[in-house]
This record gives C-alpha cells, structure tokens and sequence, in this order.
C-alpha cells in the first residue's frame, strides 16, 4: 500500500515534533501539528512499527522518543541502567514538576535513595531543582538528555510482559 504525499508530510511533522521535544506526550504532539485524535495515533503506531520512534508507558499517558538519537555521555548511559532514574523521569513528564517526597512514593524508594539518584539527574542536566515551601521541588530540565536516558534503559522481560499485557487490553477495550 503506497502512501500519498499529503500523509507522508502529516507523519514527517509528527516525527519533527519527537525530535523537537524528546519525551513528548501523543496529546502535545496532536496539538503541536494540528490533527485529529486518531491521525495522529496512526501516525505514532506507524513510526513506532517502523522503528523510527518508541513509545515509553507512563502511568496515565505515553510519551515518545527518537530511536536515533546521539549517543550522549558516559552518565546518561550510566542512569539508562537505573531503573529508578527511569521512574522518576516518566513521573516528571507526566506531572511537570514533583517534590521529592511525593517522587519518593510514586517510584517506592525511600527519600534517601530517591534523592541520590534526583542529584545524580540534576548533575547531568536532565533536572532541574528549586525550592518551594521548603521542599525540594524536581522538573524536567532538558528533554533531549532525559529521553537519550530512557530511550537506552534496559528492557526486562518483566516490563516487556507489562507492555504486551496492556497492549493486549488496549486492543480488547473499546476506544
């Protein structure tokens, strides 16, 4: 099946908008180029099926990267290999900004070793941190380097099984 030059156009802006803003959810990716719901989610399945994107299961949203983006420094690698520094970045594309308590529950570490690795995340750039009412506040700093760490995370048979489950759901569900 051969695609007219209209659709291929549609995906190359679908595409651009992952590239301009790594870690972007599918309902600002709509937003930001302008089509319908289910354009746009065929869009996504599309490049995702073709290799050219993936897509990282937040609890309430997806977001999305490139596949082929630069292979950034030995610390990114280091954090992929964390799958706390995993957690703590879905939750804070999915919530802005979060303060360490709360990410401490979200991702089930205790303040301490959340903290150890939100540090190890602001270092690197992929953070930023404030102060607010006297708790440390995180968000997202630079998508680029946050989506080169969760775009080398390791995949586990475990998170490949969740993956697979809710995709099977999904396609069981009405939308």
């Amino acid at each position: 099946m051969t695609e007219d030059a209209p659709t291929l156009r549609e995906r190359r802006q679908v595409y651009d908008s992952i590239v301009a803003a790594p870690g972007i959810s599918a309902r600002e990716i709509q937003r930001a180029v302008g089509l319908g719901w289910g354009e746009t989610t065929a869009h996504l399945l599309r490049l995702e099926e073709a290799g050219h994107v993936e897509r990282l299961r937040g609890t309430h949203q997806d977001f999305f990267v490139v596949r082929a983006m630069p292979s950034g420094s030995r610390g990114e690698q280091a954090l992929a290999a964390s799958p706390a520094a995993g957690q703590l970045l879905v939750a804070l594309l999915e919530d802005g900004e979060l303060p360490l308590d709360v990410l401490a529950r979200r991702i089930g570490r205790s303040e301490a070793r959340t903290s150890w690795e939100l540090r190890r995340l602001v270092a690197l750039g992929a953070l930023s941190s404030t102060i607010r009412e006297g708790r440390p506040v995180f968000a997202i700093r630079d998508r680029g380097v946050a989506g080169r760490i969760l775009l080398r995370r390791p995949r586990g048979a475990v998170e490949g099984a969740i993956d697979t489950y809710a995709d099977s759901w999904a396609e069981l569900l009405p939308p």
